[in-house]
């Protein structure tokens, strides 16, 4: 992670991180890499069958490590493990919220405006739901994106890279009655 953290985004070597600590070190931490061997990947695969997602995340970051082992001489070449071992198909995770479940959210959320609740946490709710972005992009942006008048995020740098993010009526009416601070960028 020394050499390599500073090539990725901060969440992903966050990410790679934790499964090494969670996942990988206490099975493997103990083992030379050039003894590990197809089958021990393939039975810590089959062990996350309940979690396929995790599972094939984990068996990714572990090829990454294995891939980088190899090029630099501590395991022979091309000998990857992790190579073979099939993945699980993956379970689909969008999901779309019912008419009667936003309608729900947006009576506790008015109900949590009237309760005095943190108008940025409320705003950042209902923006998710008008503009279908991602958690951290709602959450990291600065004023300085926000372009109202041409109704757009434009995000340098998001999971996927640069991204505009093209807002409507209902996004631009939350975003003109967050309160302001002197100091929020």
């Amino acid at each position: 992670m020394e050499e390599h953290g500073p090539k990725l985004k901060p969440t992903t070597c966050a990410e790679y991180n934790r499964v090494f600590r969670k996942v990988l070190w206490p099975l493997f931490g103990n083992r030379l890499v050039r003894d590990v061997d197809r089958t021990e990947v393939a039975r810590f695969h089959a062990k996350m069958a309940d979690k396929p997602n995790a599972a094939n995340h984990a068996l990714a970051v572990f090829s990454k490590f294995m891939n980088w082992v190899g090029a630099v001489g501590l395991r022979e070449k091309y000998t990857n493990p992790c190579r073979t071992v099939k993945k699980y198909r993956p379970k689909q995770r969008q999901r779309f919220l019912s008419d009667e479940e936003i309608e729900r959210l947006g009576a506790v959320l008015d109900r949590g405006v009237e309760d005095g609740e943190s108008p940025y946490a409320i705003a950042a709710i209902r923006l998710l739901l008008f503009t279908g972005a991602r958690l951290s992009e709602i959450l990291t942006v600065e004023w300085r994106l926000v372009d109202l008048q041409r109704g757009l995020l434009a995000l340098p740098d998001s999971k996927t890279g640069q991204k505009t993010i093209f807002l409507n009526e209902g996004a631009i009416e939350i975003l003109n009655d967050i309160p302001k601070q002197p100091n929020n960028r």
